[in-house]
């Protein structure tokens, strides 16, 4: 998955028909895994925790739109490109060296 981000709200391009979406419409609430590169064995790595929507602005499919996209989307404008936004709510630091995992919550 790609991201993006502006302040602490992430997006990533998904297609709209997909089963994911579905998903996200009955339960928002999602987990997103940034970091593993040695398979989590000793990799620090960030688990974000928050709630997720679907946003199909045209103002965000341009901004965030990117050539390589051409692979399954038909440009920006195709109804299919659409974004999950995800606002965090809790993000953890896990695996800094044996330290205990770090937590920061982000709710108001």
């Amino acid at each position: 998955m790609t991201f993006y981000n502006e302040d602490i709200t992430l997006y990533t391009p998904t297609k709209r028909d997909t089963e994911k979406i579905d998903e996200i419409k009955n339960n928002p609430y999602v987990s997103v895994l940034l970091g593993y590169e040695e398979k989590g064995q000793s990799d620090a790595f960030v688990e974000i925790l928050g709630t997720s929507s679907i946003n199909d602005t045209q103002s965000l499919k341009d901004q965030f739109w990117e050539e390589s996209f051409n692979k399954w989307f038909d440009g920006p404008n195709d109804p299919n490109y659409v974004f999950l936004e995800i606002q965090p709510e809790t993000v953890r630091i896990l695996n800094l060296n044996g330290e205990p995992p770090q937590e920061f919550s982000l709710k108001c």
